[in-house]
């Protein structure tokens, strides 16, 4: 596989001592943010000390997937939060599986479902990886941005075939920040009630929302329909390397909870000292959340005081999660020459739209111009960067 020009230029720079800043990177740790907790770090020497016993279960440990069940379902104050309706117990322990991660989730479901997977666009860009190693053919709708990347019911319809499988969401989104409207989650509903499919709603920034009133969950409304939720530890406690995340199971037949049983009972790959921190991170985590939640949205505000500087730039600003999807309009070049020329200028490294399967009828494409920003950085550090992108803007503007 040939390497593009982007990653070219970036090792090009690199070799030659030059500091490249990946702004949009969502990996906490690389921002400097680390869940740091007495109770946590004092369990982990604990365990370590006392429990290194191997316990092979396929679903993971029963008390961590009890754990979650309390998480999410009252009487857990947590449970209000989450925007669980009261007086319901949705998603049992039997429901839940931990796995090694989202990507390792991805993998499962794609192969017991073993069909054509619907994916939004812009989207995740390893999902054509996940897809080939599980054998999976994938297809793409797309979200509208005129109805700030909302669910286009018109499009998302003619792209099933008689081979769709399932309807994959990403809320908040990854790139966009968008998070799915009850009236969006509906309309996917009725869709796959009407044909006979089931939905994977990927919700890892899901304890990092911005706007008022209860995250809207797919697991909170009512129907039939086989729903998949995956979350983990990576981005809600900025603990990527411990490799911890978990599927949610609604309205799923024991025959495919078995045969994802027998996916999972292959690899056998969770952690499993991660495991047992889970109840410990649930317990003892809201205080980092809500810290981190404050960064992000100060972050936000920042964003919009500096770009709203800058003639024909347009976006939605991020509702939840870490991205942020940037549109640059009449500037006298493409995005991926953009992107080089800033990395070149400044050593601020961008994803451009295509990365996510947002080409805007190909990377080569002059005058739309789009990239992804995290909203990671220190904020001191991320109005500095701000500042310089601006700046270049309006020096290729005048070239």
């Amino acid at each position: 596989m040939s390497i593009n020009r982007i990653e070219q230029t970036r090792r090009k720079l690199l070799s030659q001592g030059k500091k490249i800043i990946n702004l949009s990177s969502g990996n906490p740790n690389e921002w400097g943010i680390f869940f740091k907790n007495k109770t946590v770090n004092s369990f982990i020497k604990k365990y370590f000390a006392s429990s290194p016993a191997y316990e092979p279960l396929p679903f993971g440990n029963y008390g961590t997937r009890l754990s979650l069940q309390n998480f999410t379902s009252p009487p857990s104050p947590l449970a209000v939060l989450k925007g669980v309706p009261k007086k319901t117990n949705q998603i049992k322990a039997e429901n839940i599986a931990l796995t090694s991660g989202t990507s390792e989730s991805y993998f499962h479901l794609f192969r017991i479902l073993n069909g054509e997977i619907l994916l939004p666009r812009p989207g995740y860009p390893l999902f054509n990886e996940i897809a080939r190693l599980s054998q999976t053919n994938l297809k793409w709708y797309d979200l509208d941005p005129q109805s700030r990347w909302q669910i286009n019911e018109a499009n998302l319809t003619k792209n099933i075939t008689d081979k769709t499988k399932a309807i994959v969401l990403v809320s908040p989104n990854n790139p966009t920040g968008t998070v799915l409207n009850k009236k969006s989650l509906q309309t996917v509903i009725k869709i796959a009630e009407q044909k006979n499919l089931s939905i994977i709603s990927d919700e890892v920034f899901c304890e990092y929302f911005f706007e008022k009133g209860k995250f809207p969950h797919i697991m909170s409304l009512k129907t039939n329909v086989p729903i998949y939720t995956l979350n983990g530890i990576s981005k809600t406690y900025a603990l990527p390397g411990y490799k911890l995340g978990w599927i949610m199971m609604k309205n799923v037949t024991e025959e495919t909870k078995e045969e994802l049983e027998r996916s999972l009972d292959a690899l056998l790959s969770s952690n499993q000292i991660a495991q047992a921190l889970l109840p410990v991170l649930l317990k003892n985590g809201a205080n980092f959340i809500a810290k981190n939640t404050q960064r992000l949205k100060q972050n936000r505000q920042t964003m919009k005081d500096v770009f709203s500087q800058i003639k024909d730039l347009n976006y939605q600003p991020c509702q939840g999660g870490f991205y942020t999807f940037i549109h640059i309009k009449n500037l006298p070049t493409d995005d991926e020459t953009f992107t080089i020329k800033l990395m070149e200028k400044t050593g601020i490294f961008v994803h451009p739209g295509y990365f996510y399967d947002y080409d805007n009828q190909g990377h080569n494409n002059k005058e739309n111009i789009y990239i992804v920003i995290s909203l990671l950085p220190p904020p001191a550090q991320f109005k500095k960067y701000l500042t310089q992108i601006k700046n270049f803007i309006q020096e290729v503007r005048m070239s």
